[in-house]
């Protein structure tokens, strides 16, 4: 089954279908489906040839539904699903022409430091909330690069039981696993969020399935001059 653009993106067979919803949310609270071009307008004045563009190791979180407890992310492809969103957040601020710098590679560099202390804060700025503590590392950033810009990305999975039939009654029950995947830009050393988008998966996915691929595009899609919503 193809994904679909719109409300939803549809899993394939193998999985059922489960339907992925992307929210695009510009400054100001503004709203927009992710099929329309003037969603990605806010991110055209964030990343444009003269940017640079910090790029944090993704953050990665499998955990169980119904208690948050953490499960083994060997078992569901953790590693798979964050070197995928890597590709994907790197391929945005390519996109834009931006010199990207990536936090993956930067050992030994002057950029090294800035990454080091934002590491730790990457879940919430990929939410595109700013915590103090993100503060000494952002205005490190500055030093080596006045007004860059950290792009930070995160995917929490929550799994839950599997879907179940019973031939006797015929009750089938859905499996209500979630992935929820979430990016920002936010400047240095302000703490400005510039940007943020989150797509939700209704499934745990794996990393080559064209449901997560199509929801990547989606989530970076507006983080570009031209970005195809």
């Amino acid at each position: 089954m193809h994904p679909v653009r719109s409300a939803g993106v549809m899993r394939h067979p193998r999985r059922g279908a489960v339907a992925a919803l992307v929210l695009v949310t510009a400054v100001g609270g503004c709203t927009a489906q992710p099929t329309t071009r003037a969603a990605a307008a806010p991110a055209r004045a964030v990343l444009t040839p003269a940017s640079t563009v910090l790029v944090l190791r993704p953050v990665v979180r499998i955990e169980r539904l119904n208690d948050e407890k953490p499960l083994t992310g060997v078992e569901y492809g953790a590693e798979a699903l964050g070197s995928s969103l890597s590709t994907a957040a790197r391929g945005a601020a390519i996109a834009s022409g931006a010199t990207v710098i990536d936090c993956a590679t930067a050992t030994g560099s002057a950029w090294e430091p800035s990454c080091a202390a934002l590491a730790a804060q990457a879940a919430p700025l990929a939410r595109g909330v700013v915590p103090t503590a993100a503060g000494g590392g952002l205005a490190q950033l500055s030093t080596v690069q006045a007004d860059a810009v950290v792009l930070a990305s995160l995917l929490v999975a929550k799994v839950g039981p599997a879907a179940t039939y019973n031939s006797f009654s015929g009750q089938i029950t859905s499996d209500p696993s979630t992935a929820l995947l979430s990016a920002a830009l936010v400047g240095a050393p302000a703490g400005r969020v510039l940007w943020r988008n989150d797509a939700l998966l209704r499934t745990v996915p794996e990393a080559n399935d064209t449901a997560y691929q199509e929801s990547l595009r989606l989530l970076f899609g507006g983080a570009a001059p031209g970005g195809d919503r």
